[in-house]
């Protein structure tokens, strides 16, 4: 078979390939990905039939007058794998914020939200059980990958495009706190390490940290129990809990 219908027939079979990729929620990158096929597709062919410069691939008279590339011969392969495969400059943040489906996350002291992705007219908050289980931290760029009309309402399905951490100064989460009971009121004696609560992080607990009847209901706590609790630093006395090791399976709020 001709070379060039060959290469014809090659470029016709990837355009299928990446076509059968399309959704709603990645049309741009397909779109991309469609056009990088095309115009390597269109260079290729313009090498075979020695007219590289008609594709915006700079000619022998362009390259010449660029700084350090007076050598550079368009006629020889090599130098054309090197013009078509230049490597991609990262976007940054702000460029991939701007990409459809594309979010940053905020971390709140109990679960977080999607800044600028709202559900109604609130922005779509991320249940604790959500962040543990995607393992995204405050300022990560989220993306969109499904979606999915459930009784509540409608929700969605992200990946993590880019782990950012950025630092969450008001939240603090202590792990493995011993469950006590006083006058039948539960509180947080110490941690697993023997450290008593109002000596953690730095600061000044009262010197009984008590759990609400809140969480010992939703939880099902009694004394004893392990639990992984957070805190507001601007008001530590007050204390969630957002996981109970000593259930037969780790449920986070």
């Amino acid at each position: 078979m001709e070379m060039k219908q060959l290469l014809l027939q090659t470029a016709i079979q990837k355009h299928k390939e990446i076509a059968g990729k399309i959704s709603h929620t990645n049309l741009e990158e397909v779109h991309q990905e469609m056009k990088q096929n095309f115009a390597q597709f269109r260079v290729m062919q313009s090498y075979l039939n020695g007219t590289l410069d008609q594709v915006g691939i700079p000619n022998q008279t362009q390259v010449n007058n660029q700084p350090n590339n007076h050598n550079i011969n368009t006629n020889n392969p090599n130098t054309l794998n090197t013009l078509s495969n230049n490597p991609t400059q990262e976007p940054t943040d702000e460029e991939l914020l701007k990409r459809p489906n594309h979010y940053k996350f905020i971390r709140d002291i109990v679960g977080g939200y999607v800044d600028g992705l709202f559900h109604g007219d609130r922005p779509y908050k991320f249940p604790e059980t959500y962040v543990k289980r995607l393992k995204v931290e405050n300022g990560a760029i989220l993306k969109v990958v499904g979606e999915e009309m459930q009784i509540k309402g409608l929700t969605y399905k992200f990946e993590i495009v880019k782990k950012l951490n950025e630092p969450n100064f008001d939240r603090r989460e202590i792990n493995d706190c011993i469950i006590a009971e006083q006058s039948g009121k539960l509180y947080i004696e110490s941690t697993k390490a023997n450290k008593p609560l109002h000596h953690f992080d730095g600061f000044d607990f009262s010197s009984i940290i008590f759990i609400s009847d809140k969480d010992r209901i939703n939880w099902n706590l009694r004394a004893g129990n392990i639990v992984d609790i957070c805190y507001n630093v601007k008001n530590p006395n007050i204390i969630s809990v957002i996981m109970n090791h000593s259930k037969l399976r780790k449920v986070y709020a």
